[in-house]
């Protein structure tokens, strides 16, 4: 273990935690979680080249609000430890996201700080807030129909200006199935359209309802079935 760690002790700015620590730190966090969910195995996913999201979001560009922001100092560092030591399974096409949604199962458990995760059944861990959380069956593509309406600002995701979480949980009630929540979503974007109540997109202009629920609910789903499904597949492959 100690053979991991040796001779990291490289950083690029002056006042950065020394990579050294922050490895020390993503290990313990690892066992950490491995410990708490009583896992006899595990397997840690990283975002790897390509994403089927760049081509669905015409809207407005997929996650393109972080186009500027800085990776954290020690970023290439930590994707390099996880895959030589942890066997970090690096995704092509989808999002490390997709793929613990893909991997899911009644043994498993997703251990993610993603609130997007929430939307697949079955057993969740968030080590931040050591908080266990249970997505049964029925509310998983609830909560995923909610986002819909709201959209996600952090990904760059339209949602309904002034439409939250509480209005949303309203209109899409538990106990609705796929098709009812659908048509809900469409009736609301038909109204956000119609008086231009629209979050980041610039003009509603020409906009079909129909076509951006379909687009946004793309966008807002984990995990498969994908377009060109047969090309876009998280795998393994060697690490950049």
């Amino acid at each position: 273990r100690e053979q991991e760690l040796e001779g990291a002790y490289t950083t690029t700015e002056k006042w950065a935690e020394p990579l050294r620590n922050a490895l020390y730190s993503v290990r313990n966090t690892i066992e950490s979680i491995v410990e708490t969910c009583k896992a006899d195995e595990y397997t840690v996913f990283l975002t790897g080249k390509g994403n089927f999201r760049d081509k669905v979001a015409t809207l407005a560009g997929y996650k393109a609000n972080r186009k500027d922001l800085r990776r954290p100092i020690h970023y290439d560092d930590i994707r390099e430890y996880l895959t030589e030591h942890h066997n970090a399974v690096v995704t092509t096409g989808v999002e490390a996201d997709d793929a613990l949604a893909d991997a899911q199962g009644k043994d498993t458990v997703i251990c993610s700080i993603d609130k997007d995760l929430l939307q697949i059944p079955g057993r969740h861990f968030n080590w931040v807030k050591s908080a266990k959380v249970m997505t049964p069956i029925d509310l998983g593509y609830i909560f995923k129909w909610r986002q819909v309406l709201t959209g996600d600002t952090t990904d760059n995701i339209p949602g309904i200006k002034g439409l939250g979480p509480k209005k949303a949980e309203k209109l899409i009630r538990r106990g609705m199935d796929e098709e009812e929540c659908r048509k809900v979503c469409i009736r609301e974007w038909r109204k956000a359209i119609r008086t231009g109540k629209v979050q980041i997109v610039e003009s509603t202009k020409g906009l079909d309802a129909e076509q951006v629920v379909e687009e946004i609910h793309r966008l807002i789903k984990v995990g498969g079935p994908y377009p060109n499904d047969d090309k876009d597949r998280a795998h393994q492959e060697d690490a950049a």
